[in-house]
């Protein structure tokens, strides 16, 4: 099956907003078709390529040029790549659009209590009471 070559799909938004489920269900459609897919799940993916990494701006950035370098060689080899990330800075997901060229980013929206809500990991909690200073 001849396929347009590789693409990047960019899932962004907040923690809990859907973005990894979206994701694995749109991977599951496309391998059912037979397309090479992968998805880039910033969660998965933090304790191989950034653990060393904060949760400042500057320290976000480069998580986000990290998975934006990984999207592009897999795309540029006809891999469908998903990610899912909470991308904050517009600046950021420019220089990966700009890297990938192939690229259509998504914002998954959901309603504040709703992520509050879902929140397995107690992170809205902490942040709300303050010990997250630099929560997105």
């Amino acid at each position: 099956m001849a396929h347009a070559g590789g693409f990047t799909v960019w899932l962004t938004g907040m923690l809990g907003a859907g973005k990894t489920t979206m994701a694995s269900y749109i991977a599951a459609r496309m391998r059912q078709v037979g397309r090479k897919v992968e998805v880039l799940d910033e969660d998965e993916l933090r304790d191989d390529l950034w653990k060393e990494l904060s949760d400042s701006k500057e320290d976000r950035s480069t998580v986000i040029r990290r998975i934006g370098a990984v999207a592009n060689m897999l795309a540029r080899n006809d891999v469908a790549v998903l990610v899912a990330a909470t991308s904050p800075y517009k600046s950021v997901r420019d220089e990966n659009r700009r890297l990938i060229g192939r690229y259509l980013e998504v914002f998954m929206d959901c309603a504040t209590e709703k992520l509050i809500q879902r929140d397995s990991t107690g992170k809205y909690k902490k942040a709300l009471s303050g010990e997250i200073p630099n929560f997105i």
